[in-house]
């Protein structure tokens, strides 16, 4: 696990108390460096320079995870205007699970996930341009987002084409087995040997081990996904079908666009590299966002035959994720909060008391 890992090279850096400033960005930018990834580096090396205990590096992680997740939390839930949730209180909870607040586990790629979200919303339904730099960041925090970065230069350059993005959206339930070499080919060269190595790395399939690792989960954790993606994909034909005119001379037109695009690649390059699922899940976030958003400003009638479906569906999704989240859990979790872990913790996975 990632964040086991993150620990150790903390601890490791708190040994180095002599390292330099100076020293530090050099080796940052040597070619012993395997990441391009910046911000986590570099908050180790500050952080370890007071201290020696990795739980006030995830303290700071925390804040920084937690803010920018509960402000896209915040952000989406403001167009309510408090008004009754009614069905939207079920999309609410897709968009929440999507990408979690366990997924701190993994801070990097989801932490990168949430400030593209934060830049990105605002900007497709608001029409707001002053944070939209911030998507520029994402690829320091996790090198991957330079994909992020191509499909929204991708969007802007098209435009809001929903025709031509539901077709690319439909198609890509049907594709599977795309050439890796072609997927990489579509990402720009940066000229950065880092950048292009870990761009090699990142987009070469799973090895056997993983999948074979993948084959072995339960039944309910593996099959969690269909029918969340089923209705997601029930509803996105539905939206283009009976609302697709209404959207074109709407507010909504971009957002729709954009989750549509986004989504489409994203399944494209998921069947054929199982590290996209990430992608997939961020795609999502796009689409539960305008899901949420549309259901408060035009009602879309079709939400009341789907009711049902559509509550099974992201309460399966939900009660299995957490599931999942409780291997992660300790006790402290619940019991204690990110101040008071740092001086004391038990350390007993939550799943231990419940089994």
């Amino acid at each position: 696990m990632d964040s086991y890992r993150h620990r150790l090279d903390f601890i490791d850096w708190s040994t180095r108390r002599n390292l330099s400033f100076d020293q530090f960005v050099d080796f940052l930018y040597g070619d012993n460096f395997t990441s391009a990834d910046i911000l986590l580096p570099f908050l180790k090396y500050f952080i370890s320079r007071f201290t020696n205990n990795p739980d006030f590096l995830y303290l700071i992680l925390g804040l920084l995870f937690g803010y920018f997740f509960a402000r896209n939390v915040s952000m989406v839930y403001s167009f309510s205007k408090n008004k009754k949730l009614g069905v939207s209180l079920f999309i609410l909870i897709g968009f929440i699970y999507l990408i979690a607040p366990w997924e701190i586990n993994s801070f990097r790629f989801w932490m990168a996930a949430h400030i593209f979200f934060s830049a990105a919303f605002p900007y497709f339904i608001l029409g707001e341009k002053r944070k939209i730099w911030l998507i520029a960041v994402t690829p320091f925090i996790h090198f991957s987002f330079f994909y992020a970065i191509v499909v929204f230069v991708f969007y802007k350059i098209l435009g809001n084409r929903v025709t031509l993005y539901f077709v690319l959206f439909i198609t890509s339930l049907f594709i599977s087995n795309i050439n890796p070499d072609s997927i990489k080919n579509t990402l720009p060269k940066t000229g950065i040997n880092v950048l292009e190595n870990r761009k090699d790395v990142y987009i070469k399939e799973m090895e056997d081990s993983e999948i074979e690792s993948q084959s072995k989960l339960n039944w309910y954790v593996k099959g969690r996904q269909i029918p969340f993606k089923i209705i997601t994909v029930v509803m996105i034909i539905l939206y283009f079908w009976k609302e697709r005119t209404r959207i074109r001379n709407s507010e909504m037109i971009s957002l729709f666009s954009f989750s549509l695009l986004f989504l489409g690649l994203s399944l494209i390059f998921f069947s054929t590299i199982p590290q996209f699922g990430r992608f997939y899940r961020l795609s999502l976030l796009f689409v539960y966002s305008f899901f949420f958003v549309d259901y408060f400003k035009y009602r879309p009638k079709f939400y009341y035959y789907l009711k049902y479906p559509f509550a099974f569906s992201v309460l399966f999704y939900a009660i299995v994720d957490s599931r999942i989240a409780l291997d992660t859990f300790s006790i402290d979790t619940f019991l204690s909060n990110p101040i008071v872990a740092v001086i004391s913790k038990t350390n007993i996975p939550t799943i231990d008391l419940i089994k």
